[in-house]
Parts: structure tokens; C-alpha cells; sequence
């Protein structure tokens, strides 16, 4: 903290667990606090979880985390805990998405989406839909729109339909954006070529249609400490 009257850095242990219903996956590494720094949730490697695995660690809709850091030189004067508990509120928007020309759509060309929150009609992330060559799974990047906030979560499942409405394929992404990290990519399962190949299934009038199902966190609903010891240690 910038008001803080301690020494300009501190190095500092943290053990950082995400909690699944039958286990734990944790990470342990040192930070070096300076004043006014951040430590995001990318800054943890996850024992090589990634953003996209992260629904593993949704049982019943929760995400949890267990936290623990120490001083790393130095005597400690106490021993203490606390837990505590955050509610997060959930958008969700869902609509179709059409590539249109999509026969021409070659490398370095791409089709851009933006989509806005219902509740101030601000844009919260932009598509971008692009081909990195015709065997090449199709891509999608997703790219913060609000620089307001430092994290947000996102869940995103991306289906193609065919001519008559009916979803094809489906791909589900879950993205975890913060102050370091504001951008992301993702495959989905059909190359242009496939989809050529079968135009007359997935092309009508020469347009790719995509369903989006988006949900994102739009904030807290509330959070506190629930419960807070501390033990002294005597010497």
C-alpha cells in the first residue's frame, strides 16, 4: 500500500490452492512486495492448469480458493487466519452471430463482434473471428472492452449452426481476464475447409452462423470476512 510506513518491499511466501470437490491443486512460489504492486491470479502457474480447464473447479457453481502467505525473513510475532466469502453477480446474453462472406474470409482478414452489457449497454469484450489457413481450426480472440475493471471472468460457448438453425458443433471456453492479462484465443473444432466442403450444411447465402451463449461476471454482490484468529507466538 502506498500509505504504508513499513520498508519499500517485502518478500513475501504464498501457497495458493483452488479447492475441487475431491481435492486440491495448489501452487507455491515468493513474491517480492513493493509498494503500490499487484499480484494477479495469473501470476500463480497452477501446476500447469489453464484458464480454458478451469470449470473442473466449479462444483455447485462455486469457485474456492485457499490462501496463505508468510514473511520470508525475519521472526513472526503471530499466527493467524481468517476466512471469508464473495458473491459475484453473473450477465448472461446469448445471440447469433453471422460471418457473411464467409467463402472469401482469408488470412489476415477478421470479423469483429462486440458485445455490450444490458445493464449500461457498455462493451464488455470484442470478438474477433479470423483463419489462420484453410486446414487450420477457425479462431476466436476475445480482447477486454472495459479497462474499468481489474478482473472479470468469462464463460463463452460457441455453437455452429447449420442451414436450418441446428446446431452443429459446439466449443465452450472459460476465459479469466485481470489487470495483466486482457486477451485470449481459442480454436473451435471445424476448419474452413470442412465447412466448404459441406457449404450446402452450414452456408446459407454465404453466411457461417454462430450462437453465443456469454456469461460474465458484472461485479460484486457483496463480500466479507466471516471469521478472523489470530495466535500469539511466545518466545
Amino acid at each position: 500500500m502506498s500509505d504504508s510506513k513499513g520498508p519499500p518491499s517485502i518478500k513475501i511466501g504464498c501457497e495458493c490452492a483452488l479447492l475441487t470437490a475431491d481435492g486440491t491443486q495448489c501452487n507455491v512460489t515468493e513474491q517480492e512486495f513493493t509498494k503500490d504492486s499487484r499480484v494477479s491470479f495469473h501470476s500463480f502457474n497452477w501446476n500447469g492448469i489453464s484458464a480454458d480447464e478451469l470449470e473442473t473447479f466449479f462444483p455447485n457453481g462455486n469457485l474456492t480458493f485457499r490462501f496463505k502467505m508468510w514473511k520470508c525473513s525475519g521472526e513472526i510475532n503471530n499466527d493467524g487466519y481468517c476466512t471469508g466469502r464473495t458473491h459475484i453477480g453473473v450477465e448472461k446474453k446469448s445471440s447469433i452471430w453471422s460471418i457473411r462472406n464467409f467463402s472469401t474470409l482469408g488470412e489476415g482478414n477478421e470479423v469483429t463482434y462486440k458485445i455490450n452489457s444490458t445493464l449500461n449497454d457498455k462493451s464488455i469484450v470484442t470478438l474477433k473471428f479470423f483463419v489462420t489457413g484453410e486446414d487450420e481450426p477457425l479462431q476466436i480472440k476475445f480482447i477486454s472492452s472495459d479497462s474499468e475493471v481489474d478482473s472479470r471472468y468469462y464463460s463463452i460457448k460457441l455453437s455452429v449452426l447449420d442451414s436450418n438453425g441446428e446446431a452443429v458443433t459446439s466449443d465452450e471456453v472459460i476465459v479469466l481476464f485481470d489487470y495483466f492479462v486482457k486477451e485470449s484465443e481459442c480454436s473451435l473444432t471445424l476448419t474452413k475447409k470442412e465447412i466448404m466442403r459441406k457449404k450446402s450444411q452450414y452456408l446459407r447465402d454465404d453466411v457461417l452462423s454462430l450462437l453465443y451463449e456469454f456469461n460474465f461476471s458484472d461485479g460484486l454482490v457483496y463480500g466479507e470476512i466471516e471469521n478472523t484468529n489470530y495466535v500469539l507466538q511466545c518466545f
